[in-house]
């Protein structure tokens, strides 16, 4: 467990013809159809001013008209206006008080108000529309929290968190399932989502043992998508909370795990990790589009230097979109970031320098 940290900081930088799968689920093998585009609209531009600066983006959310960006080094957040353009408040900073962080703040998304958590507190800290610190809460001292799911859902919290045992034990993979939900007081409610039968395949250790997150975001209807990080088939998750449905297609630019790698070999050094996820690719970000009722999944292979230089631009990333029939219609390179969808429209942050921030804004266009 030397170097299980290193793992999770390197993540914050993943009418049908049916069949069952290993779970005993419903799973739908989605057709590549590949018949839609990217089509560039607009952007968005930020010139520094004064001494503000960024640190280091960990991610852009939309909340409200306003946008709201986490710096992952200085461990604050800052309150964007609705063009872009300037700076209207910022949110926390470094420190052990109240409304300060210890670990990159994470903001929880789903909630009415700002809900934003720290990991190495163990606390979620409460804003109100004014984004006014209010109160905190204290979060299950059980478990090791980090930054891939961090929802509000039906009156609960779905956070990322691991029982903290080796995960070399197959005990991990029965004593608790991939998803964790948590009480509104953060009480222990409920593990759902068994983990893909890729998570017990001793030809994979190395790949599934490095790859243990979870991505979910919000459907239509209430219901929920959910994708673990060893697997790129998508979960369809009932108001119930049982699986109705798998799908997926394996994305034109993945790398085949290598096989026969022990998960402590990628254990040994900072090192032997980087080298190790320079050759697999990992999953990033999972969205949904409730204007067209479209999932889109963003998956990456990442280089030594993403690693070595903390330059997560140094990832080759691609966008994998699904429609609502589950068929996959767009799967190819990106030119940065993928960061959000608002209106149907695709957010993706192409340039972070002292100087400036750049997000390009595209929609999603049938190809001729």
């Amino acid at each position: 467990m030397k170097y299980y940290w290193i793992i999770l900081l390197f993540f914050t930088i993943i009418g049908c013809s049916k069949v069952k799968n290993n779970r005993n689920e419903m799973f739908y093998p989605s057709e590549g159809l590949y018949n839609y585009k990217l089509h560039i609209e607009d952007s968005l531009f930020y010139n520094y001013k004064d001494d503000f600066i960024i640190s280091k983006i960990y991610k852009i959310i939309k909340k409200g008209e306003n946008f709201l960006i986490i710096d992952k080094d200085l461990e604050s957040i800052y309150l964007m206006d609705k063009d872009f353009k300037k700076v209207i408040k910022k949110i926390g900073k470094k420190g052990k008080g109240p409304g300060e962080y210890t670990s990159t703040p994470l903001i929880i998304e789903g909630t009415t108000d700002l809900e934003v958590m720290d990991i190495r507190k163990r606390k979620i800290n409460l804003y109100n529309s004014k984004y006014k610190l209010i109160t905190s809460k204290d979060m299950d001292p059980n478990f090791i929290y980090n930054s891939f799911t961090d929802l509000y859902y039906q009156g609960k919290y779905i956070l990322f968190c691991l029982y903290p045992y080796s995960v070399n034990k197959d005990e991990y993979y029965t004593k608790y399932k991939s998803i964790n939900i948590f009480n509104k007081d953060l009480t222990f409610y409920k593990s759902i989502l068994d983990w893909d039968k890729i998570y017990t395949e001793p030809s994979l250790e190395g790949y599934s043992r490095n790859n243990l997150s979870i991505f979910c975001t919000v459907g239509l209807n209430n219901e929920l998508f959910a994708i673990q990080g060893a697997t790129y088939y998508i979960n369809k998750i009932g108001t119930d909370f049982s699986v109705v449905k798998t799908f997926g297609i394996k994305p034109l630019n993945y790398k085949d795990p290598p096989k026969g790698i022990k998960f402590m070999d990628t254990q040994k050094s900072f090192e032997t990790l980087v080298e190790y996820f320079s050759h697999v690719t990992i999953i990033s970000n999972l969205a949904f589009d409730k204007n067209n009722k479209r999932i889109y999944l963003e998956y990456g292979n990442p280089a030594q230097d993403t690693f070595l230089k903390k330059d997560k631009f140094q990832t080759k990333r691609f966008l994998q979109i699904y429609d609502s029939n589950y068929n996959c219609i767009f799967d190819s390179k990106i030119d940065g970031v993928f960061q959000f969808i608002d209106d149907g429209k695709v957010y993706i942050l192409t340039d972070e320098n002292p100087e400036y921030i750049k997000i390009k804004i595209y929609s999603l266009q049938k190809k001729p």
